[in-house]
């Protein structure tokens, strides 16, 4: 499983902090996962506005929105079972 740049500075910075630092910053960095995840989605929606045009986007928007949420669960997500549904 490949990790995205926040969960890698997180785990780098992590190993310099105290256990009462790493909790204080917990919430921070999930929350900046969540950021990120979102750019994520957004940046291969735009690419598939470019590709596709935005009318054929607007008609299957359901089927891409499940096909963005797959790719970045496949790529970055913590859930095994999640990939094994995918892969099927």
């Amino acid at each position: 499983m490949k990790q995205t740049s926040v969960e890698w500075l997180q785990k780098a910075i992590s190993i310099h902090l105290t256990f009462e630092q790493q909790v204080q910053f917990e919430g921070l960095f999930q929350q900046a996962i969540e950021m990120e995840k979102k750019q994520i989605i957004n940046a291969l929606r735009q690419g598939v506005n470019i590709e596709l045009g935005i009318n054929e986007f607007k008609e299957n928007y359901l089927t891409y929105s499940q096909n963005f949420d797959r790719y970045y669960n496949l790529k970055y997500g913590k859930d095994e079972q999640l990939q094994t549904k995918y892969d099927q």
